[in-house]
């Protein structure tokens, strides 16, 4: 039985601060928290009637804050559509204290740490993190943007023109444009109808009244304290936390006239009479996609019965004999989804989306039918007691071992939550199902009727008669009939309420510690290595050997295995002690002759792991709704596996995945199906955006064993079934297996896994080749062209290091640090090309790259290009002499200590994967990065950065190309096993 502790939701997270001066409510609250957090949280509410909530972790690397406030593009006036967007968009160029527009983005990136907001319909969040110990100074920039903001007119024309770049660069985005036609076809007078994101034409000053004054009074009518949530989380203790947020964040105004936004229907979404409708819409993708949306009363209140949540858990579960199973069973769907929140205006809404297939797509009225076949069973015998309680008891182990989130997630998360929910339950309120209420499911289950229904269907094939005003998506409205199909018995004989759940954890209580299995994982010690030790993995093949239930492992065990370096299989056991969780993370990468330096191969592999998902998803889904998930992943030298979750059922899912790939068995259906949809996906990769398909290109040009999606067709359009059949069979012959089993685990546990392990090679003289990635070593500067069809242009330079050591990835990421806030506040904000700017990194394997990217909506590609080599050129002489603060920042960010038990295995995994046997990449580089100098830097700046031997351009069209040369894979190669 699974064992439980009483106190699952309601374990104390707070020590009430006495009264501080400028605390207007002292309100003491407890906030519930998870068994396994350590963070300290305190609740107060400020004169301002701003509500705040403290955090203090000691051992967080990072200190981050956010502030939400809750207005959003659903409040923006009628006649400035995306007016919110572009204050969000301004508040960063400068306040009255600090008036340099790049000023808080320069700070915040020299002290290791990153920023951003975001709008939504009801809610705009602003946040940070950054070194621990600037988290004060930090604060006091982050305040200004409340209380004083200049909204320099200078800036106003500049930024209007970056969020039409970003309005523009949507332009193609299948999401946003079906979203258009959501927006124009209900009730124009809802607030959800307006366009959110703001263009030239509605952000244009206007006669007597400029952008700049209604932004001005947007944000005197809106950004009052007591319509704002801020979360700050430090090292510091609660007290210190105080002194530094109190009187920086008491100053922002509350207006009297202000009131918080209220879940009072106003306006219904849809005009009286006009459902059920259906939208056709024509993407620019080949999307085949049907999505059935309920309008409903409001859930808020009912955050502890959760009734949607019920519904969704009913509707959209993927196990054997559901709604998923049925549809895909007769050939009318790949996957569904379903779903319900609160709208924030007094109503809810609940979807079911589809992805079809062309029959399905033909038959859409037949899938209408049984999904609400569905809803009619889950009405007459889904709505008891132990489907409720099984709900209940997930959520609660959910949150009873919710591990930390990075900093930043966690501000940003809880900023939002705190307008949702009651203070002490601004963690615990998303996992709560306190009262089961049959009547209260019931009661939203007679609402999803087809009088309640708005259906979208997007296809290639739709026959549209509109067009949208701002995305111009071609659409059609139909007024749906009420009639439903009548549906075949034989049929829904075929669809069943899910049973209980076999996965659920029976053993969650952590393993003694073993000082052998905490020790520094090194390929030398032996049982880190079941590695050097695969010899008891063979003799467990070979001779039949048991599972020894002994603490100790015999590494001495007797066995005719070949030599250690021929092994197959190499695996590498660590304990955690270090998060107190009974949860593992397992990662195996299977690397195959067959599939290495294949073309054909790869393309096989793709489908393979495509049809190995298909099948084991009706099985694979319990248990990750259990919190026991196997993500299977192809790669281009074969399979990446990773298992994670509560350690207990994590063999269980393993052994069944060995058994299916045994047995092989390949359905000449699904293999049709699958294929003609991996075909489509990757026909539709050339409507990714601009900048996206630039960097696959570098990928492509860089790799020796990586192709283009257009290769991949031509080789998957020639692969028959039979060839899969082959493939099945054979990809195993000559397999390397390179795995980690890290956290709550013991001898024991770890020994499950080499029986099985034991099973998957196959002999094979075949050799697998080595990834090879090309040395830039021409005389002159390089570029390829990757034509995109879209309205943007985009440019990246891709600049590779003079070799592949330590020492270069280490130069690399301090002129990146120095070179990335101005080389964004240049190009974006002064310069004004486009809403994408950025500079990153792009490390292939050990080489060392940085790469600059813009996607602009005005300048050609020619002028995108002269305005990259001019910053980098006039850049030398910015190079400063002391480059103490750019190392520590690059520094601070590499050791950020991993929040989670599964970051933590990450980062050993990673490690692993650079064959980095002393697990200390990172530590490395840091040594690296601290003995730099400043004069070190300006040589590889100067060899690197100004040469144009180092470079690759690529392009979203055709260049001037004067001084470039077209791209060709040279002799010279970087080489990894």
């Amino acid at each position: 039985m699974l064992f439980v502790p009483k106190t699952v939701v309601a374990v104390a997270a707070v020590l009430f601060i006495p009264f501080v001066a400028a605390v207007a409510v002292a309100v003491e609250v407890e906030i519930n928290k998870g068994a396994i957090d350590d963070r300290v949280y305190h609740y107060q509410v400020l004169d301002n009637q701003l509500q705040v909530l403290l955090i203090s972790d000691p051992k967080a690397d990072k200190a981050a804050a956010s502030l939400d406030v809750n207005v959003g593009s659903e409040q923006d006036p009628d006649n400035r559509e995306g007016l919110a967007h572009f204050l969000e968009h301004m508040l960063f160029l400068g306040t009255k204290k600090y008036p340099d527009a790049g000023e808080y983005q320069a700070f915040i990136s020299n002290n290791g740490g990153s920023h951003n907001a975001y709008t939504s319909g009801q809610h705009t969040n602003y946040f940070f993190d950054i070194n621990p110990d600037k988290l004060d100074l930090a604060l006091d920039r982050f305040s200004q943007f409340f209380i004083e903001p200049l909204f320099d007119e200078f800036y106003v024309e500049r930024e209007r023109n970056a969020v039409y770049s970003e309005y523009q660069a949507g332009l193609n985005d299948d999401f946003r444009r079906s979203y258009d036609v959501y927006r124009s076809v209900i009730n124009p007078q809802h607030p959800a109808a307006k366009f959110s994101v703001g263009n030239l034409q509605t952000l244009a000053d206007r006669p007597g009244k400029s952008v700049r004054s209604d932004l001005l009074d947007f944000y005197q009518r809106h950004y009052s304290a007591n319509k704002m949530t801020l979360v700050v989380l430090g090292k510091e203790p609660i007290a210190q936390l105080q002194a530094m947020v109190v009187n920086r964040f008491k100053p922002i105004p509350m207006r009297s006239s202000v009131e918080k936004q209220t879940a009072a229907a106003s306006v219904p979404l849809f005009l009286p009479g006009q459902l059920p409708l259906e939208v056709a819409i024509k993407p620019l993708k080949d999307l085949r996609q049907m999505s059935m949306t309920f309008v409903l009363p409001s859930v808020r209140e009912f955050y502890q019965e959760k009734p949607l949540d019920y519904i969704a858990y009913l509707l959209g579960h993927e196990g054997k004999g559901s709604l998923l199973s049925l549809l895909k069973q007769q050939g009318l769907a790949e996957s569904l989804s379903a779903g319900g929140d609160d709208n924030g205006d007094g109503s809810s809404s609940f979807y079911i989306s589809m992805q079809l297939t062309e029959k399905g797509l033909t038959e859409k009225a037949l899938v209408r039918s049984l999904v609400f076949y569905a809803i009619e069973q889950i009405k007459k015998q889904g709505v008891v007691q132990w489907r409720y309680d099984e709900q209940k008891l997930l959520a609660n182990m959910a949150f009873l071992f919710r591990e930390k989130s990075s900093a930043v997630s966690t501000v940003k998360y809880l900023a939002s939550n705190l307008h949702e929910y009651p203070p002490d339950q601004v963690i615990s309120g998303d996992y709560l199902f306190n009262h089961y209420d049959p009547a209260l499911i019931q009661r939203f289950l007679s609402l999803m009727t087809v009088g309640n229904l708005y259906v979208s269907v997007t296809s290639p094939d739709a026959e549209v008669d509109k067009i949208t005003q701002y995305y111009q998506t071609p659409y059609s409205v139909t007024v749906l009939t009420q009639d439903m199909l009548n549906v075949d018995d034989a049929l829904t004989r075929q669809f069943d309420l899910p049973e209980k759940n076999p996965f659920i954890p029976i053993n969650i209580q952590l393993y003694p510690k073993d000082a052998l299995l905490v020790k520094p994982l090194r390929l030398n010690d032996p049982l880190m290595a079941l590695v050097t030790q695969a010899q008891i993995i063979e003799s467990t093949k070979s001779e039949g050997t048991k599972v020894n239930n002994s603490p100790a492992i015999d590494v001495q065990a007797k066995t005719s295995t070949p030599p250690a370096a021929k092994n197959p299989v190499r695996i590498w056991v660590k304990q955690d002690i270090s998060f107190g969780v009974p949860k593992a993370k397992v990662f195996f990468r299977i690397l195959s002759p067959h599939v290495s330096g294949n073309l054909k191969g790869v393309a096989l592999n793709t489908l393979y792991v495509e049809l190995l998902k298909d099948r084991l998803n009706e099985y694979l889904y319990a248990a990750e709704l259990a919190g026991a998930s196997l993500s299977i992943q192809e790669q281009n030298r074969g399979i990446d596996l990773v298992l994670q979750g509560y350690q207990d059922k994590l063999p269980q899912l393993m052994t069944f995945l060995v058994q299916d790939i045994e047995r092989g068995e390949i359905d000449s259906d699904r293999f049709a199906q699958l294929k003609s949809d991996l075909l489509r996906y990757w026909r539709n990769s050339d409507k990714k955006t601009p900048y996206h398909q630039l960097y696959n290109q570098l990928a492509v040009d860089l790799y020796d064993a990586y192709w283009a999606d257009s290769a991949k067709i031509n080789a998957l359009e020639a692969v028959t079934f039979d060839d899969m059949k082959t493939f099945a069979s054979e990809w195993r012959r000559g397999i390397q297996i390179k795995g980690l089993l890290y956290g709550n685990l013991d001898r024991v546990w770890s020994r499950q896994w080499q029986p099985l392990l034991a099973r998957l090679p196959l002999p094979e003289d075949k050799s697998l080749l080595p990834v090879s990635i090309a040395k830039l070593q021409s005389r002159s500067a390089q570029y390829s062209v990757r034509t995109v069809e879209h309205g943007d242009q985009a440019v990246g330079l891709y600049l590779q290091g003079l070799d592949n050591t330590v020492q270069d990835q280490a130069l690399m990421s301090v002129l990146r640090q120095i070179m990335q806030s101005p080389f964004y506040t240049s190009l974006r904000t002064e310069q004004q090309l486009g809403y994408v700017v950025f500079m990153g990194s792009l490390q292939l394997k050990q080489v060392p790259g940085s790469v600059f990217i813009v996607q602009s909506p005005s300048a050609s590609v020619n002028d995108i290009r002269k305005a990259i080599e001019q910053f980098i050129v006039e850049f030398k002489p910015r190079l400063p002499d002391d480059i103490k603060l750019y190392q520590q920042a690059a520094i601070t960010q590499l050791l950020e200590a991993p929040a989670s038990l599964s970051a933590m295995a990450d980062d050993y995994w990673n490690n692993l994967l650079q064959d980095n046997v002393q697990f200390a990449a990172r530590q490395q580089l840091a040594d690296a990065i601290a003995k730099i100098t400043a004069s070190e830097l300006r040589v590889y700046f100067e060899r690197v950065f100004l040469s144009p031997a180092h470079a690759l351009w690529v392009f979203s069209r055709a260049p001037s190309a004067n001084g470039l040369q077209q791209f060709q894979r040279g002799d010279q190669f970087y080489s990894y096993p």
